[in-house]
């Protein structure tokens, strides 16, 4: 099985290179560019002028007001968090792409790493174990899209003990 490497958001727009200042939203999104996954990052006008159809995943983010270590993560209960991905979030109750969503997080924040992909499908393996797990790729948009975040946020608020902060409107 090979082991994909996602790297960081680069903080420009993939098409027009137009750099995202702090605090603005912009997209990211997951290619499959054999033999690799790549992930480009797109502002909102070049992203709404473009065809999804060749994305694994997507989703939406915010520019930062600073650098920020993505390794430093917090107090999270991993053992929580590996079940609410393999289980709670794969139940037809959760909300859509939640998973996905959360599986990437901690694929970004190295502590799983991406392993394969099919469409709509992300295999994913945490740090600590051997199989790896099929999680649903976050393809969401609008309404569903927002859910999905705010949710995010709320599992990551009872982690990290309410220190999370989410991205402002």
């Amino acid at each position: 099985m090979a082991e994909w490497k996602i790297r960081t958001c680069t903080q420009m727009c993939f098409s027009c290179r137009k750099t995202f200042p702090p605090e603005e939203r912009f997209f990211s999104a997951l290619f499959f560019c054999p033999p690799e996954i790549e992930r480009r990052d797109f502002c909102g006008e070049c992203w709404n002028v473009m065809s999804r159809s060749e994305t694994l995943a997507y989703w939406i983010l915010q520019a930062p007001e600073e650098d920020l270590n993505p390794t430093e993560v917090g107090p999270l209960d991993m053992n929580r968090v590996k079940r609410m991905i393999k289980v709670d979030l794969q139940l037809p109750t959760a909300p859509p792409g939640l998973a996905g969503l959360l599986a990437l997080m901690l694929a970004r924040r190295r502590m799983a790493k991406v392993v394969s992909v099919e469409p709509k499908t992300i295999h994913i393996r945490f740090r600590d174990e051997d199989e790896a797990v099929k999680v649903p790729a976050p393809t969401l948009e609008g309404d569903a899209l927002e859910k999905a975040q705010v949710a995010l946020w709320s599992i990551l608020d009872q982690m990290t003990g309410g220190s999370s902060k989410p991205p402002s409107s």
